[in-house]
């Protein structure tokens, strides 16, 4: 005999068989249900960090499309004095050092030949494998990587008569703020000066807008260019791709002409920022 009978004719080996088996199902069946929750979680917060990433994006630009709307009430209204809120999220916002130059060809109109130190208020995200750049610049909001404008600058050409070049100048002391890192992150080389001061701030940020200046030059001759050089501007690519997309008619690298135009107006804004 291989083994005990019990009272119910069974013989205990076999039971003894029976509930190993039937624990070693059971640590195999929770093992794979542990296995299906951490790759379904795993996707779910990848899915979960992308999503949330994008919308920082998404947000960001939004804010920056607003600050717009309220510094051209600056720039072409009556307004003296507005505010407006940026949230970094985990980005960080600085104020970048840019120029650009406005040049009419007939020497006989000097004083509308300068170069204006615009400045470019930027939102800067680290992402893999490009990082994200939200850029007001001069009147005009832009991502990049990207082409297209997000909120247009005042510009205008219409070939043979008219061309209108208004930019904002934005002024205001150093800042690089960000809103989810340690210590901020690198800067364009011809950004902030090591020494401006950095505040991690996980919050919403509150910019006072105030009007400086006021500069309007208005001239009629006839069948004069006025040019662009944007070559110096922070975000030279996506100048080039409005320009070219408003009749103005590229004749260098980031130089961009305005043809045999009648009448120019050339205005520009002073705005100085303050947190």
């Amino acid at each position: 005999m291989t083994g005990v009978d019990g009272p119910s004719g069974f013989v205990a080996g076999d039971q003894h068989d029976s509930g190993a088996s039937d624990i070693i199902a059971f640590v195999l069946m929770f093992a794979i249900i542990i296995l299906g929750v951490g790759i379904v979680s795993l996707g779910a917060f990848g899915d979960l960090a992308e999503f949330s990433d994008r919308e920082q994006v998404e947000s960001g630009e939004r804010g920056l499309a607003a600050a717009a709307s309220t510094l051209d009430s600056l720039h072409r209204q009556d307004d003296t004095r507005r505010t407006f809120n940026i949230a970094p999220g985990e980005g960080t916002v600085f104020l970048n050092s840019s120029t650009i130059n406005v040049n009419v060809t007939d020497s006989k109109y000097e004083r509308l030949n300068m170069t204006v130190q615009t400045n470019s208020l930027e939102h800067l995200f680290r992402r893999s494998p490009n990082d994200v750049t939200l850029a007001y610049e001069s009147g005009a909001v832009f991502r990049s990587p990207g082409v297209r404008a997000r909120y247009p600058p005042s510009l205008e050409c219409v070939p043979d008569e008219t061309a209108i070049v208004s930019l904002v100048r934005l002024t205001g002391d150093n800042f690089n703020i960000g809103g989810g890192e340690s210590s901020p992150p690198p800067l364009n080389p011809r950004g902030l000066p090591g020494e401006s001061p950095v505040a991690d701030l996980g919050q919403t940020l509150i910019f006072s807008a105030e009007l400086q200046d006021r500069h309007r030059e208005v001239a009629r001759f006839s069948d004069e260019s006025i040019r662009l050089n944007v070559s110096a501007s922070a975000n030279p690519q996506q100048w080039e791709s409005y320009l070219d997309d408003q009749d103005w008619n590229e004749i260098d690298d980031f130089v961009w002409q305005c043809n045999n135009v009648d009448r120019v107006l050339v205005r520009i804004t002073t705005i100085e920022l303050s947190l």
